[in-house]
């Protein structure tokens, strides 16, 4: 885990973020909740970087993934398992995250995905002094100006793994880039 950036960056860690929980009832019908816990940002980038023509962010939604504690989430062999695979692409639905303070080894499944509108965050359009890979200035970013509780960010690999991931397990098509997580 890093430092995050003061804008909203894919793979951003939060530690209070809200938590969309969907049970089964016993008479078969759906019970939701919504708490607050750790959770992880899966919107890339390129969506939270558009604005308006009145400069207010473009993106009205933001797609997180809760953080979900190893030892509470799968069993020792589960977990052995993953941390063995922790830099491959393979199982496309988990993403193994080692050492997030205080909650030590973590995952998140991407096939447990939700949206918390960006209006919570009340994000403005900031620009910044950063330049692109490509030389250029960047564009105005997302910033949040209310309930953010980031904690830090995922790594550069674990991101690049992330989005590898994210494209085999909504697509079922093998990534041909090797992940550098």
């Amino acid at each position: 885990m890093r430092d995050n950036e003061v804008w909203l960056c894919q793979g951003d860690i939060f530690e209070s973020a809200p938590v969309l929980d969907v049970q089964v009832d016993p008479a078969g019908g759906l019970v939701t909740s919504l708490g607050y816990g750790p959770a992880v940002l899966l919107t890339h980038d390129c969506a939270m970087d558009k604005a308006e023509p009145d400069g207010s962010p473009k993106a009205e939604r933001l797609q997180f993934a809760r953080l979900r504690i190893a030892s509470r989430t799968v069993t020792t062999v589960q977990a052995n398992d993953l941390r063995g695979r922790r830099g491959k692409t393979g199982p496309f639905e988990v993403l193994w995250i080692s050492d997030v303070r205080p909650f030590g080894e973590c995952l998140i499944f991407l096939s447990d995905p939700y949206f918390v509108p960006l209006s919570y965050f009340d994000a403005a359009m900031v620009q910044y002094n950063v330049t692109e890979a490509d030389g250029n200035p960047s564009a105005p970013r997302a910033t949040p100006r209310a309930n953010d509780t980031r904690m830090g960010r995922l790594e550069e690999g674990q991101i690049d793994l992330l989005r590898l991931k994210m494209l085999a397990f909504w697509t079922r098509l093998k990534p041909s880039t090797t992940p550098t997580a």
